[in-house]
């Protein structure tokens, strides 16, 4: 467990666990995570294998942390639990990095990023068009707003601990 401590993020310890189990779970990698904030979550994805991190590091509209960058803390995190090196940013909006990456396919893509109605809705489905057979699709925060528990619905979920969801795309 090569995790960050808990004061870098929002999610348990036993979500984060649940996210290395599926990273180990999935076809061989890579991985894909739509918003990172400080890396809590990267952590635990990368201590599996290469990890592909979508954010523009200014927090996320709307919830009290707009403007807030956190790039510099994301690589000091990085550095500080030695899993820099299979970490590749995109420092960019997640439509952005969705189109950037059409024809890459991913084994695991999680998605906590924007939670606005309209903008998660895609993130979901760009990361669901971007799995390979057998991928999991991860959905942070469904049980926190009603937004993500909404576009999260068309999804045919396997498993929920926390407030993380996971569904296996066919």
């Amino acid at each position: 467990m090569t995790w960050l401590s808990q004061n870098q993020g929002w999610m348990a310890e036993h979500e984060l666990a649940m996210i290395e189990h599926l990273a180990r779970l999935a076809p061989l990698g890579p991985f894909l995570e739509l918003g990172t904030w400080k890396g809590l979550s990267t952590s635990a994805i990368a201590s599996v294998g290469a990890v592909v991190c979508v954010d523009t590091f200014q927090g996320t509209r709307g919830e009290g942390c707009e403007g807030i960058d956190t790039f510099a803390d994301f690589l000091q995190n990085m550095d500080s639990v030695g899993l820099r090196h299979r970490v590749i940013v995109l420092r960019c909006s997640t439509d952005e990095a969705i189109r950037l990456l059409h024809g890459t396919r991913f084994s695991l893509g999680l998605v906590d990023a924007d939670h606005h109605s309209e903008q998660v809705s895609r993130d979901l489905a760009g990361v669901w068009d971007l799995l390979v057979s057998g991928g999991f699709l991860l959905a942070d925060d469904v049980t926190v707003y009603e937004t993500v528990a909404e576009a999260w619905k068309p999804y045919p979920e396997r498993g929920r601990v926390g407030k993380l969801a996971w569904a296996v795309k066919p």
